[in-house]
């Protein structure tokens, strides 16, 4: 599942997101870095990614970031929830 369907189903925002995925006691990602990956303009780090995905339950993964890429890449929408608007 992309990052933007995942936060758009759970009615998170930026801020929430990146609290979530902050390790106890670490940083707490911006949200213009949360945007970035929702949007397919960065990769998580390998720690962020591992957090991602045990936060998201293994619903958002690796994969996910991959596919959202090929499509930039390819000129389509970058998001799931551009396509259904």
């Amino acid at each position: 599942m992309e990052l933007a369907k995942y936060l758009a189903d759970e009615d998170l925002t930026l801020a929430q997101f990146a609290r979530h995925v902050a390790p106890a006691g670490g940083p707490i990602p911006e949200e213009s870095t949360v945007a970035r990956w929702r949007d397919g303009l960065l990769f998580p780090s390998p720690k962020n990614m591992e957090r991602i995905e045990i936060v998201t339950g293994k619903a958002v993964t690796y994969l996910d970031f991959q596919l959202v890429r090929e499509r930039i890449r390819n000129g389509e929408a970058f998001n799931e929830t551009e396509r259904s608007a």
